[in-house]
């Protein structure tokens, strides 16, 4: 095996390896300690900022696997039972959501034990018995509602459609209580009250505008509507039953009581779409009963305004087309948002490894034409600190717009398209600086050659220089894009610290940001609320 050549000094020949190997681990170093104190900040927030049970609460809350999610709820209220005598009504109201069949019953029971005047537990837990069929104990929990929620005018509903299936079952009793149900119905609706659906058990300290909160509060809306639906087939069943026998005036009272009950429901100020659907739902079948009566042999005794009743049909039906293309829709755009917020990261991740391929390559280059460890004492230019610092910010930049502009822009696609060919020209315009940076740092081979002396072999003293400079060159090249690796670590890291201080949250936590998905379901159900008048 031949000698190795000495290296030219103005190449690295005789430099401080030493030196340059210090250097150099102290600068990962820096860009380490961006990334664990990052990581630590996640970390303690996710794991130390709260006891063990409130910890699991939290991480159950935003789990969207319904059935890890219920692991750690159950494990949550296990701790906080060997903590206290009971365990908060909380992690139980949260477990109720995520168990199914006698499981939820009995977590919906505890939890309204334990708080007996939270009306909008006590709808849910009744709720969940009306849908599994226990109505008379769901009435219990119903009337407990309406007693803690005098303004809401949801329990009262809620209890007049339990109070319609209880109770004895014959004719002279089922006519009783649908009277009765009835004038619950009709109470309600003259009490000027709001309709108000039970909030999603969440946290504080989460957003209370994202996304998987807003699937909670949907289903949760419709779980409610399903009950007032029934109800109302019901009754629309008796209207027939009592338009066969001819009672119209009894009839056209039950349909006035229904309709406006509908009406109330569509302006829910907390339920967005899904409570328009149900409230419109309701409201479309009695219009339709009403315009079926009003045809009818006697009809037009009893409903002079035949054009009105077909006239609002149509617009209901209009605004309930309207709002099935936008249910319709809804898995697919919060999918589409869930992307939109990914394309920061995308854009870094995307970055670090082609940087990560492109120093592999070089490495590999490297080796192959001779580079060593004194190529690393090669000192960097000085054009080499404002080109990184500009990078970082020009990075930091774009990444901020990225996470803005789903928020205020309706369509974030194109200014995506845009901001990614920014970073891709950007990026490319420091990488083709960095092909020209070692010529602003290296010796020419010529002067390298004279300021190393004349050697005894003219031709060995021509290659050396030469083969030199290639080996300085691809070295200077591989420390420029590793710098460069660096500068894009740290500016991610603190974006990703400033988007924490700016919005509560971190930028992976795609479900808990605000989403313009749910801006998007409230303004058209206030606009198709408008619009009907």
């Amino acid at each position: 095996m031949s000698p190795a050549v000495p290296e030219a000094p103005a190449y690295g020949g005789g430099g401080d390896t030493l030196g340059a190997r210090r250097l150099r681990r102290a600068f990962i170093f820096c860009v380490l300690s961006c990334v664990v104190a990052t990581g630590l900040l996640w970390f303690a927030e996710r794991y130390l900022r709260y006891e063990r049970p409130e910890q699991l609460y939290q991480q159950a809350l935003t789990h969207v696997n319904e059935s890890s999610a219920r692991f750690f709820l159950r494990r949550a209220v296990e701790l906080d039972e060997e903590q206290s005598p009971y365990a908060s009504p909380r992690y139980l109201w949260a477990l109720a959501e995520r168990e199914t069949g006698d499981d939820a019953l009995e977590a919906f029971a505890k939890a309204c034990a334990q708080d007996p005047r939270n009306a909008g537990l006590a709808m849910r837990c009744g709720t969940a018995l009306y849908l599994d069929g226990r109505v008379e104990e769901a009435a219990e929990y119903f009337e407990q509602a309406s007693a803690h929620a005098p303004d809401n005018a949801l329990p009262l509903y809620l209890k007049a459609a339990a109070r319609a299936w209880t109770g004895d079952d014959d004719e002279t009793n089922n006519a009783n209580r649908l009277a009765e149900s009835l004038a619950l119905v009709a109470r309600a609706n003259a009490g000027g009250r709001d309709v108000r659906y039970p909030p999603p058990v969440w946290s504080g300290d989460l957003p209370g505008d994202g996304q998987w909160r807003a699937y909670q509060r949907r289903r949760i809306v419709e779980e409610t509507g399903m009950v007032l639906r029934r109800y109302a087939s019901y009754v629309l069943d008796a209207v027939r039953n009592a338009a066969e026998a001819g009672n119209a005036p009894t009839w056209e009272g039950w349909l006035s009581v229904l309709q406006e009950m509908g009406e109330r429901m569509a302006h829910a100020p907390d339920g967005g779409t899904r409570a328009l659907v149900n409230g419109l739902l309701i409201q479309r079948d009695t219009l339709r009963e009403r315009q079926a009566m009003s045809e009818s042999a006697n009809g037009d005794a009893f409903i002079p305004e035949r054009d009105a009743v077909s006239q609002r049909l149509a617009e209901v039906e209009d605004a309930l087309l309207v709002l099935s293309a936008f249910e319709s829709q809804w898995v697919a755009r919060a999918e589409e948002d869930r992307q939109h917020r990914m394309f920061p990261l995308r854009l870094v991740g995307y970055t670090l490894v082609t940087l990560v391929l492109l120093i592999a390559v070089l490495g590999i280059a490297g080796r192959l034409i001779g580079v060593t460890r004194e190529h690393w004492t090669i000192g960097h230019g000085k054009s080499l600190t404002p080109v990184m610092a500009g990078t970082g910010v020009f990075l930091l930049l774009c990444l901020a717009l990225g996470a803005a502009a789903p928020h205020w822009r309706a369509q974030p696609e194109p200014w995506f398209t845009a901001l990614s060919v920014v970073w891709l020209a950007g990026l490319a315009g420091v990488g083709g600086y960095g092909l020209y940076y070692p010529r602003t740092v290296l010796t020419p081979p010529s002067e390298a050659e004279r300021a190393a002396g004349a050697a005894e072999n003219q031709n060995n003293a021509a290659k050396t220089p030469a083969s030199g400079y290639r080996r300085a060159y691809v070295a200077l090249v591989r420390r420029y894009t590793g710098v460069l690796f660096g500068v894009l670590v740290c500016a991610g890291c603190f974006w990703v610290l400033g988007f924490r201080l700016a919005v509560g949250l971190y930028p992976w936590e795609f479900r808990l940001l605000p989403s313009s998905l749910v801006r998007d379901e409230f303004a058209l159900a206030a606009e198709i609320l408008q619009r009907l008048g």
